[in-house]
């Protein structure tokens, strides 16, 4: 943007991707879908607004570009240094919210949870019941079955 814009004033355009950049790292904390949009089609519509512009761009234009981004490094860092200033302003207040706002997902996750164990524990009961039900059926056809045998032993002894 810096090279392809000469009209436009260094600073501005610099102004507009400092702008851009801590933009999108604000949403990354609100939405991180959000965040993901906006770095994505922003600077497409940036680079359409500059290249939008009818003037061309010629190898002395650049030049004299390139000349001025050497001073402007100063610029640049101070930039650095307040992007780094708004990420942990950022950090510290997204670790607080997290700290007494449990996330919804967190909730979520939770709730599902529970409810899966409950279903489990019935199901858990429910295999139980059909395994008993084979058991006591067996249990009553050997008591039968002893039964039998008992009264059989019974009569060929009298």
């Amino acid at each position: 943007m810096f090279f392809l814009a000469p009209e436009i004033s260094q600073d501005f355009v610099f102004l507009v991707m400092m702008s851009l950049v801590v933009a999108v790292r604000i949403a990354a904390y609100y939405k991180e879908d959000l965040a993901k949009d906006l770095a994505k089609m922003i600077p497409f519509a940036l680079l359409g607004i500059f290249l939008a512009n009818t003037s061309l761009f010629t190898v002395e234009q650049f030049v004299e570009r390139l000349d001025g981004f050497i001073p402007f490094i100063g610029k640049i860092a101070v930039f650095v240094i307040f992007a780094i200033g708004v990420e942990a302003i950022l950090r510290v207040l997204f670790l607080i919210k997290r700290k007494f706002l449990p996330v919804a997902e967190v909730k979520l996750e939770e709730e599902i949870e529970k409810t899966i164990d409950e279903k489990m524990k019935i199901k858990v009961e429910q295999i139980e019941e059909k395994q008993k039900e084979p058991e006591d059926n067996l249990e009553e056809k050997l008591d039968e079955t002893e039964d039998k045998l008992d009264k059989n032993t019974h009569k060929n002894q009298k």
